[in-house]
């Protein structure tokens, strides 16, 4: 049950509605806790020269509110997202001695879907015939080079090869997100993985403090905690599955800095907050490859009011506003 909050009905939303739609990792600390089993499997990814693989990636940004007053049977409703999917090919130039990979990655195929307080501004898929002509099918094919560590740490290498300077208009802003060193690091990281060596047992966990992702309704840390639930044979080879849950951290993450931002400030006090950061790992521990990894952040602000010209039937006005990101990964076959 959520407190009463005095919504100033109108007023308010259009205070929160300004300042939340006004804008569309981090440090970590990991420390492992015991394992209850001796058995212990290496969650570490593997690299090998001139290697290929493809695999899609997606990263979904929302925002949105909800807002209804049942005794006037009104209901408002908000929406703001952008979403980009990415199919790529990784092709592995060289390992150095550390087990870092220096990889090529090229964009096979893109999706993108903005929209901007319910009215979508782009919905572009190059898989689609009539979307040939839109600038950003220029993408397509196109190159850049990262760092990737056994433990899945990511690092811009060189983004200089992507050409996006003639890419016009909402598309070519679009374009620069995802050309940019936050958004690449963000698509390849794997954050469920343990730091090196990386060798865990069934049923032992590892923790992470992070700071909260920009764009969240007001500045906080979370501690994940990462559980290898199990290992067992799938298709002919071992696979470990990672479960991850999240909660508000009392210890600040280091970057804290670096995180939140465009959130709700002290509108953010007047209203009740409920989490529900949740994340899924699937790992091939022969090939040392992830099958699927996912990641989800819902974080709700909820305020209600009784109104007085409500019937015993009806209930308060409710304000939910909240703020969702997805990352998702899936090797494809």
């Amino acid at each position: 049950m959520h407190r009463p909050i005095v919504i100033g009905s109108t007023v308010l939303v259009l205070s929160i509605s300004v300042l939340f739609f006004s804008g569309c990792g981090g440090s970590a600390k990991k420390t492992a806790k015991a394992p209850k089993s001796k058995s212990t499997v290496p969650l570490t990814q593997q690299f090998s020269p001139q290697e290929k693989d493809t695999y899609q990636v997606s990263i979904t940004v929302t925002k949105d509110f909800k807002f209804e007053q049942p005794a006037l049977d009104k209901l408002r409703q908000e929406e703001t997202t952008t979403q980009i999917r990415m199919a790529c090919q990784q092709t592995i130039d060289q390992v150095d001695e550390n087990g870092w990979a220096l990889a090529t990655i090229t964009i096979n195929s893109l999706a993108c879907r903005m929209v901007k307080q319910n009215e979508v501004q782009i919905d572009y898929d190059s898989d689609r015939d009539s979307d040939k002509s839109n600038p950003l099918q220029k993408l397509i094919g196109q190159s850049y080079k990262v760092r990737l560590s056994p433990d899945g740490k990511a690092e811009a290498a060189d983004l200089g090869a992507l050409k996006i300077s003639d890419i016009p208009g909402l598309e070519g802003r679009l374009a620069k997100q995802i050309a940019s060193e936050e958004e690449v690091i963000k698509r390849h990281q794997i954050l469920a993985l343990p730091d090196s060596p990386g060798v865990v047992a069934a049923g032992s966990s590892w923790e992470r403090i992070v700071p909260s992702p920009p764009g969240l309704l007001s500045t906080k840390s979370f501690r994940k905690t990462y559980t290898l639930e199990n290992i067992k044979e799938e298709n002919g080879t071992k696979v470990a599955a990672v479960d991850m849950t999240a909660g508000e951290s009392a210890v600040s993450a280091d970057a804290q800095a670096g995180g939140g931002g465009g959130g709700l400030g002290i509108f953010a006090k007047m209203l009740d907050n409920e989490d529900d950061y949740t994340g899924k790992m699937i790992f091939d521990l022969k090939d040392g490859k992830v099958q699927e990894y996912n990641e989800t952040l819902i974080s709700s602000y909820i305020a209600q009011e009784a109104n007085p010209k409500a019937k015993p039937e009806q209930g308060p006005d409710t304000l939910i506003i909240r703020f969702i990101q997805k990352i998702e990964r899936k090797a494809e076959n």
